[in-house]
């Protein structure tokens, strides 16, 4: 979003009781921090990561006065209700706000238009949880540390 001008971007978060919710919004001030941007408190909206909540938080936004240009959605099934409720406002996505959502669900590409978002490397999770649970039932010693795998954005 930032590579494409915009400034003004707000994100609909997960709910603040789940960590990947906070982690997400955490990355995504972080990335308005770097560009030495300011997060409009109105343009973050909190949802529940599902389209219902993903319609109501847009269904919020649309109601300001003054709206952000583009939305950082922290996960592909409120960004599908989030494209929704700016459909039925008469907007069209690109051309009147970008969206960019996260998971990379197989429903995205199939979206109209297209859903951009972040994929995570869910194979590579997947191995890594059984690699560490193998072990684990193996009788060996695991330690407790933090594992990050690279996302990846998928432009559509």
């Amino acid at each position: 979003l930032l590579g494409l001008g915009h400034t003004a971007i707000g994100c609909i978060t997960g709910p603040h009781s789940r960590a990947p919710a906070n982690q997400r919004q955490a990355g995504f001030e972080q990335a308005m921090q770097e560009a030495g941007l300011t997060v409009n408190p109105e343009w973050v909206q909190e949802g529940d990561f599902d389209c219902a909540s993903g319609h109501q938080a847009m269904t919020r936004l649309l109601a300001l006065p003054e709206r952000p240009t583009a939305l950082f959605v922290c996960n592909d099934m409120m960004a599908m209700g989030a494209i929704s409720a700016a459909h039925q406002a008469g907007l069209v996505i690109p051309r009147d706000l970008s969206i960019v959502g996260y998971d990379n669900v197989a429903l995205a590409e199939f979206m109209s238009p297209p859903l951009t978002t972040v994929n995570q490397p869910k194979e590579e999770l997947g191995r890594l949880a059984v690699t560490r649970l193998l072990a684990r039932i193996n009788g060996e010693a695991v330690a407790d540390h933090l594992i990050t795998v690279d996302p990846d954005l998928v432009i559509r």
